[in-house]
């Protein structure tokens, strides 16, 4: 098919200029209900995605064209995730989404919100590139994300440069709030984690759920009770470290008892099952994240359900070099602060391993911190979306000791 032939063509055709065509296919599909549109939207994400695999990240091209299927080795370089194709990949997998419920294309599109959405149009200062005056607190847009060791983000500046990208950080940034939540007559959706409500109607009431992540960090100020009396709060005691989990609270606001079905996403990230509470007691357990998990009852006012997500670190090699990969802690790929590239050398086969994190609690507020456990010397390690004027590293080869 046409689309087979534009995915395919990686070396010739920029990757951007074919995703809104197959977008605009997409849109006929949902237009006419002709199937051939369904049909090409669908062979496309075939030879983009599907057998072509993708970075750490969710990217999947270099120098605006198409990596080679599960041949990405040899094409990390300074000019990798362009923006623009991450955007409407993210639209593409949206639209996916709705007409098959394959939480797979959800996931697709977390990797590539944290990893490129946040990471390349977004950045928060930890404050400790120097002087603060030095360079904005806040960057602008980044073009590319360099996967190339020792490269840094190429930050446009407010006023002096303006190219294609410039038009979906726009867009993107003001659809955040997009992909969370679905609804389908009586069952509601949540395919992403974030703090968030969503407000609809079922069976003529208001039906509202309020999303709260859990820090578990005692206070969003401090650990402490209050500035004046310095007794450890409970949250504070229990959690003396970072939890190794993430938990998510849902409260169910409305004025009638509707019987509807709230299903919850299962990241592939996850260590380990999935826990869920309704109300306090245990309702069930999964790991499998090729489907939702379902709660369906009769619901009241101030139900509560909470979702703990086991999370880690993982070693994410490339398809094409086992040795050779990056780190994801949870959905989030870490980066090595390095300005050459630098070699992993590990005890065992259990590489994620030499990853720890360090430096994790200000005050009451967790960070994200991390370094390597048996390096000389070690290396620090951030999230990628925290990254801002620093040269780093994403993808590590990695020798074994003998």
């Amino acid at each position: 098919m046409e689309a087979s032939l534009a995915a395919d063509e990686n070396d010739r055709d920029a990757a951007n200029t074919t995703i809104p065509e197959v977008l605009g296919c997409a849109r006929a599909y949902e237009v006419t209900g002709d199937s051939r549109w369904m049909d090409i939207v669908k062979a496309y994400w075939r030879c983009a995605v599907t057998e072509r695999g993708f970075l750490a990240t969710g990217g999947q091209t270099a120098g605006e064209v198409w990596m080679p299927k599960m041949k990405m080795k040899a094409r990390l370089g300074d000019k990798n995730q362009e923006h623009c194709t991450v955007y409407n990949m993210m639209r593409l997998a949206e639209f996916l989404f709705r007409h098959t419920g394959d939480p797979g294309y959800a996931q697709y599109r977390e990797y590539n919100l944290y990893n490129g959405v946040m990471a390349q149009t977004y950045y928060q200062d930890y404050g400790l590139n120097g002087n603060p005056n030095e360079h904005p607190r806040t960057g602008l847009l980044t073009y590319f994300l360099p996967m190339k060791a020792g490269l840094r983000k190429e930050w446009s500046s407010e006023t002096n440069s303006f190219f294609c990208c410039h038009g979906t950080m726009v867009q993107a940034n003001a659809s955040l709030n997009r992909g969370i939540y679905y609804r389908d007559r009586d069952d509601v959706y949540i395919c992403q984690y974030f703090d968030s409500e969503m407000i609809t109607e079922i069976h003529g009431a208001e039906f509202r759920i309020v999303q709260v992540r859990d820090q578990m960090n005692g206070n969003a100020l401090t650990s402490s009770d209050t500035s004046g009396h310095q007794a450890i709060n409970e949250a504070a005691a229990i959690h003396e470290n970072m939890p190794p989990y993430r938990k998510y609270d849902f409260i169910v606001r409305t004025s009638a008892q509707p019987e509807a079905a709230l299903h919850f996403r299962i990241p592939e990230w996850i260590m380990s099952d999935a826990v869920f509470h309704v109300n306090g007691a245990l309702h069930g357990k999964s790991s499998d994240s090729s489907r939702f998990y379902p709660i369906r009852r009769v619901w009241r006012d101030g139900d509560r359900v909470s979702v703990t997500l086991p999370i880690g670190i993982r070693f994410v090699p490339l398809p094409d070099d086992e040795r050779t990969g990056a780190f994801r802690y949870g959905p989030e790929v870490l980066a090595g602060l390095c300005d050459a590239e630098r070699i992993l050398y590990v005890e065992s086969d259990d590489i994620a391993a030499e990853i720890e994190m360090e430096n994790e609690r200000e005050w009451g507020s967790w960070r994200y911190f991390f370094k390597t456990a048996n390096q000389d010397p070690a290396i620090s390690l951030r999230r990628i979306r925290d990254i801002g004027y620093e040269p780093y590293q994403v993808y590590f080869k990695v020798i074994k000791r003998t």
